[in-house]
């Protein structure tokens, strides 16, 4: 394990917390590295921070740190995050401050109380530009801040929101923050936490019941770089093959619902009509139970061509970074049939008098409200954003 650390320390550029009694084996092992591979390592670009310690003189007296002649440093910056040796974040929000107050200068000498800026404009600079400074890579050390620095960060924002609603400077936090319409900034990065972790499909801290069923973010693994590749025509003209398959979705305020339509030799042999939940897409269904079918049929037929109106479904599929969990099932299945049977993706016009497509359309809005049964019910991750 340590050899391994080592070798990252010595390829890379690393942060790593070592406690004091491996210092010697660091050393050793970091050394036979650096020898092997013909490296040196830079003593201006190194440095020791002590954590959690107040003899910090036993460490600067320590022979490994006098031989190598490394910087003892209370605190340094690793990634863009100031990080200090007793982890309470306060260095993190000075820099903060200093940052944004350079920012907040120069929009002083842009809008003064004559309103040369609106503040509409402010709140727009705020919410894109201040907002991001102060939330960057909060999820990392927002949750163990210290008093201080939640009172500093607190003067950052209430420092802006003065400036914005050209309030006095005895005007709380609280009311400059209900002035102008916005969060507190502890719940604002909160709220940046929360984002993140949707996105990536982490937990996040939100009560509400809908926010339990948000799509979990995925990635396409287990197949081989060759055979990861689906082609899509985007012609607009019908698949040929021995099935024509057409699909749509439709959505009202009281109904989701997906349909397929199956051809075969100009007869229709097969509909099927599935309904969602209210807050899903039409995007989330409309592929995903023709595969399904496929899979169910067999050898019983040896092509197929796939005909969906839905443009941006069909890219989703056809990305192979995509993280869409719908688009990652499809792709897997589809790739996976493709040994046996021949599965051709088509982009056709909707609404453009194609019979297939319009028995498949009436079929989604008209079916789809008379089904009990509620075949996907998971959010998709833009409305589960909007919801929190």
């Amino acid at each position: 394990m340590i050899q391994q650390i080592a070798r990252s320390i010595v390829n890379n550029n690393f942060f790593i917390y070592v406690p004091s009694s491996c210092f010697d084996l660091y050393k050793v092992i970091i050394k036979e590295e650096c020898k092997e591979n013909r490296l040196k390592i830079s003593k201006d670009k190194s440095a020791l921070m002590p954590m959690f310690t107040r003899n910090k003189e036993v460490i600067k007296s320590h022979p490994t740190i006098n031989e190598s002649g490394i910087k003892i440093v209370s605190q340094m910056k690793y990634l863009g995050v100031t990080l200090d040796c007793k982890l309470d974040w306060y260095p993190r929000t000075q820099y903060l401050e200093n940052k944004v107050l350079i920012i907040r200068n120069s929009l002083v000498r842009c809008s003064t109380a004559t309103w040369l800026m609106t503040f509409h404009n402010l709140m727009t600079v705020y919410k894109y530009a201040i907002l991001s400074v102060i939330t960057y890579a909060s999820q990392a050390w927002s949750t163990s801040v210290s008093k201080r620095a939640k009172t500093k960060l607190q003067q950052i924002q209430g420092a802006f929101l003065i400036f914005i609603t050209k309030a006095y400077k005895s005007v709380s936090n609280e009311a400059l923050s209900a002035i102008a319409g916005i969060m507190p900034i502890e719940q604002a990065m909160q709220l940046y936490k929360d984002r993140r972790g949707i996105s990536r499909g982490n937990p996040t801290n939100a009560v509400r019941a809908a926010l339990k069923k948000i799509e979990t973010p995925s990635k396409t693994r287990g197949i081989h770089p060759k055979d990861n590749h689906i082609s899509v025509d985007l012609s607009g003209k019908v698949g040929k093959a021995n099935m024509k398959i057409f699909t749509d979705g439709s959505k009202t305020e009281n109904h989701v619902g997906a349909n397929m339509v199956s051809e075969k030799d100009s007869k229709e042999i097969h509909i099927n009509t599935q309904r969602l939940n209210t807050t899903c897409t039409v995007f989330q269904d409309e592929v995903s139970m023709t595969i399904d079918w496929i899979q169910s049929q067999g050898k019983k037929t040896s092509s197929y061509a796939i005909n969906v109106d839905s443009k941006a479904a069909l890219l989703a599929i056809a990305n192979k970074h995509s993280t869409h969990p719908l688009a990652v099932a499809i792709r897997v299945k589809a790739i996976k049939l493709r040994i046996s049977t021949s599965i051709t993706f088509h982009w056709v016009k909707g609404h453009a008098g194609l019979k297939g497509n319009e028995r498949a359309d009436c079929l989604a809005k008209t079916d789809a409200r008379y089904k009990n049964s509620i075949a996907y019910d998971e959010i998709p991750i833009r409305r589960g954003k909007q919801i929190l």
